[in-house]
């Protein structure tokens, strides 16, 4: 959603070239990335309630669970999409997974990635691939937790804002469709 994005920019800058003037750090000491884990299909639990991460989002289910929660970006094939999961999940060996977030917000880091543009980072002709040794140690911003924390509170108002919007419009949808429904009836029954 560009809101978000223009939120970030307002508060952040653009981390690449650090325009508010941040201090900065290691991208590994803001954020640890790590491989996936194997799960062949035949071995997933499509009836489990944890989601499974690929390199372009949510594949499917299991039962069991590699993080409690954290962030996920494409290793192989889709590189550049950065995903937030603050419920349990499985990262595939196709994915980037952070496991450790030394203390940062996990949805200030979902944008934070975004921005940091780890496409600049992928190799390989044929399948695109993402080592994270090639950008762990790039510098990127170090924003104070606080202003970490302000930026995920205006998201998670905005998404639930949008959340209630939408139910509104959802009983909009049922009212009308009813009442056009009644009318239908209505006029039916009166023109016999």
């Amino acid at each position: 959603m560009n809101i978000f994005k223009s939120e970030f920019v307002e508060m952040f800058g653009n981390p690449i070239y650090n325009s508010k003037n941040f201090p900065t750090k290691k991208v590994i000491d803001v954020v640890t990335m790590q491989r996936g884990y194997d799960l062949p299909v035949q071995d997933r639990d499509s009836k489990g309630k944890i989601p499974v991460f690929g390199s372009n989002g949510i594949l499917g289910n299991h039962n069991l669970a590699k993080m409690d929660k954290g962030i996920i970006t494409g290793r192989s094939g889709t590189i550049g999409e950065v995903y937030m999961c603050e419920t349990p999940f499985w990262p595939l060996n196709t994915t980037l997974f952070s496991n450790d977030t030394h203390g940062n917000n996990i949805c200030y880091l979902k944008f934070l990635l975004e921005f940091f543009d780890l496409k600049r980072f992928k190799s390989g002709v044929g399948v695109p691939t993402l080592n994270r040794n090639e950008f762990h140690d790039e510098q990127i911003i170090d924003v104070p937790l606080d202003l970490q924390n302000q930026f995920a509170a205006f998201v998670q108002k905005i998404d639930k804002s949008k959340f209630v919007l939408q139910q509104q419009l959802q009983f909009i949808k049922k009212y009308v469709i009813m009442t056009s429904w009644r009318k239908i009836c209505f006029y039916t029954t009166v023109a016999m």
